[in-house]
C-alpha cells in the first residue's frame, strides 16, 4: 500500500488520514484481544513479527499506589506502544536486556 499524494491511505475503497487509520488500528487491536486463538504466549522462529531497530522509548511511573514502571516504545507504524509493569518485573527485564547485551 502506498499513501495517496493528500498523505491519506485508501483501503478497501475507503479513504483515511493518519488519525483515522492510527484509531482504526486501535480498534483492530482490541478486537484481535478478543479473538480466538489468542496471540501466542512465546515467540517462536517461524511467526511473522514486525522489527523497529533503535526504537526510541520512554519511561515513567505511575500515579497508581503501587507505583508501577510504564515503558513505552515508539514504532514508527503503529505509534507508541506503553506496557505497564510491577517494580519487580521492571528490574527483571532490566536484567534480561542487559545479560543479553553481553552476546
Amino acid at each position: 500500500m502506498t499513501p495517496n499524494t493528500d498523505g491519506t491511505l485508501t483501503v478497501l475503497g475507503q479513504q483515511f488520514s493518519t488519525r483515522q487509520l492510527e484509531a482504526l488500528m486501535h480498534q483492530l487491536a482490541q478486537a484481535r484481544n478478543q479473538m480466538q486463538p489468542p496471540v501466542q504466549e512465546e515467540v517462536t522462529a517461524d511467526m511473522p513479527v514486525l522489527v523497529q531497530h533503535d526504537a526510541d522509548f520512554a519511561v515513567a511511573q505511575t500515579q497508581t499506589p503501587e507505583r508501577h514502571v510504564s515503558f513505552g516504545l515508539r514504532h514508527l507504524g503503529f505509534g507508541w506502544i506503553f506496557f505497564t509493569f510491577s517494580r519487580e518485573r521492571a528490574k527483571f527485564i532490566g536484567e534480561a536486556l542487559l545479560q543479553r547485551s553481553k552476546g
